[in-house]
């Protein structure tokens, strides 16, 4: 099968294996990580192992192709990985609980711009690893 064969597999509830991928039906595995759980509802939750240092770029390539057939995408910890499919179904519902999903962090971020920016803290610089701000120039220390 082929990686995007095997994330329609486990979009659909069955079983998909390829070189690198796997699927049981309820979770899917990028090599031996747990990267796509299903929740007790049934939506799919992918959590969102891109774009970092500490993922492989085939990976960071396996999350892209299931972030396609996903209901929710959630980030990942900010330190580590998450193993086991029962850790990652956990995950999974805590970052949705908490707000931790890809539409949410995209609006708290802009948010966060906004505000910063209001008190006057300019963003310097951005990363996959977090931002960095600065007092803007003749704006006073509180």
């Amino acid at each position: 099968m082929s990686n995007k064969q095997v994330v329609k597999a486990w979009a659909e509830g069955k079983i998909g294996k390829s070189n690198r991928m796997l699927s049981d039906g309820k979770t899917l595995y990028s090599y031996a990580l747990p990267i796509g759980v299903t929740l007790e509802d049934g939506r799919k939750a992918v959590i969102r192992y891109q774009a970092s240092r500490m993922y492989s770029m085939t990976t960071s390539k396996h999350v892209g192709i299931a972030m396609r057939e996903a209901d929710v995408i959630v980030d990942p910890p900010a330190r580590g990985n998450i193993w086991g499919p029962v850790a990652a179904a956990t995950w999974a519902r805590l970052a949705i609980d908490k707000g931790w999903t890809l539409g949410l962090f995209e609006e708290r971020w802009k948010d966060e711009k906004r505000i910063a920016n209001g008190v006057g803290l300019e963003l310097t610089y951005s990363n996959v690893l977090g931002a960095c701000y600065r007092l803007k120039d003749g704006a006073n220390e509180l």
